[in-house]
């Protein structure tokens, strides 16, 4: 699980490894449901 703030560098970090990036809305928390 990851909080919002923590995505972007996520994102960027699996991107400079060329992976592709699915987000699981639901394990993410500060997103309300």
């Amino acid at each position: 699980e990851t909080q919002v703030g923590q995505l972007k560098s996520l994102v960027n970090l699996a991107a400079s490894g060329g992976k592709k990036v699915i987000l699981h809305a639901d394990l993410i928390h500060g997103l309300k449901k």
